[in-house]
């Protein structure tokens, strides 16, 4: 399906094949090739605060703090999904997903063939998340803290990469180019 023509978006986000909006009255918008159905499985309501798009599916969290995902459940993303309230932020990868919970803990499942599920950081106290095609990556208090395991980063093999600093001034271990 196309992009939506016209209309206000709060926020907007880019996946592989599909990309998804959030209207100021918290419906989602998704467009794109369906496929694995992230466009035509989207949701209805009108209380989602937050969507991420992945390679093949979506997920979203509503204003209660629960999550809801869609699209291809190759290895769980989808059927893997966190139940309860409390989530506040996700971020969707390739066929793995993760959620943020009030409390700084940091939920990851779906496919784990780069380690992108077992070797996230356990830490509590997060207060961002991020994943790539194959990895996760959270911020523990403005320092950024977590796993590459698809990175070449990870120069010494053992499928992390922490970082000391802070990502946003332009930590030279994740960002060489600044």
């Amino acid at each position: 399906t196309s992009a939506p023509a016209g209309g206000v978006y709060t926020s907007i986000t880019g996946g592989f094949w599909h990309s998804a909006a959030i209207h100021p009255d918290g419906s989602i918008a998704s467009w794109g090739d369906d496929f694995y159905k992230q466009v035509t499985d989207t949701p209805a309501g009108f209380d989602f605060v937050q969507v991420s798009a992945g390679s093949f599916g979506s997920l979203a969290v509503r204003t209660n703090g629960t999550v809801v995902s869609w699209g291809a459940d190759f290895s769980g993303q989808v059927s893997g999904t966190p139940t309860g309230a409390g989530f506040v932020a996700v971020a969707a990868g390739d066929r793995h997903n993760m959620a943020l919970r009030d409390d700084g803990v940091v939920f990851v499942w779906g496919d784990d063939a780069y380690g992108q599920v077992t070797l996230c950081p356990p830490q509590q106290q997060h207060v961002a998340i991020a994943a790539g095609q194959w990895s996760c990556y959270a911020m523990v208090d403005g320092d950024c803290d977590g796993t590459l395991p698809a990175d070449e980063r990870d120069e010494d093999g053992d499928g992390t990469s922490p970082c000391a600093g802070d990502c946003a001034d332009g930590d030279p271990a994740l960002n060489p180019d600044d």
